[in-house]
């Protein structure tokens, strides 16, 4: 016969180790502005407008919608303005839009949310921008596309 002893395992103790806390990383994207977000503005606020003033529309508010398609890090914006004609796109908050990207106000700044550029508090879906920044990008005419990429690259300060 075998005798059982009593001898019980006592398991060691382990501390954790300290968890290093790494910042999390952040894309070149505003926190504050989420692509897809519609602006109100006017169009004498764009870069190269000028002195134009939109016929019948000097003494209303901020008239034109503009929808944000990239962003970067210091919340300055790249927008594309939405019209009642051009490429139509199936939304009621913006009926159609023209392929231009614009980054930089009428000032020579780059395009934040201020006073000139206000948040409308809607939104178009993450498919509606695909398509707009798409078409932007790829569907345009040959000297269009180049500057909208240049226009993008800047913004997110790439070469």
């Amino acid at each position: 016969m075998s005798k059982k002893s009593n001898v019980q395992f006592v398991r060691s103790v382990r501390t954790p180790k300290p968890k290093i806390k790494k910042p999390p990383k952040r894309k070149n994207v505003s926190q504050k502005v989420p692509n897809g977000t519609i602006l109100q503005t006017r169009d004498e606020y764009f870069e190269g407008a000028g002195n134009y003033r939109k016929p019948g529309y000097q003494n209303k508010g901020n008239y034109r919608k503009a929808v944000v398609v990239d962003s970067n890090r210091n919340n300055e914006l790249a927008v594309v303005k939405g019209t009642s004609k051009g490429k139509p796109l199936n939304n009621p908050q913006f009926l159609g839009y023209k392929p231009f990207i614009h980054t930089i106000d009428d000032e020579g700044h780059p395009i934040q949310v201020n006073s000139k550029f206000i948040i409308n508090n809607s939104f178009l879906d993450s498919n509606a921008i695909n398509e707009i920044k798409r078409d932007s990008l790829k569907n345009s005419s040959n000297s269009l596309r180049k500057q909208n990429r240049t226009k993008l690259r800047n913004l997110k300060g790439r070469k």
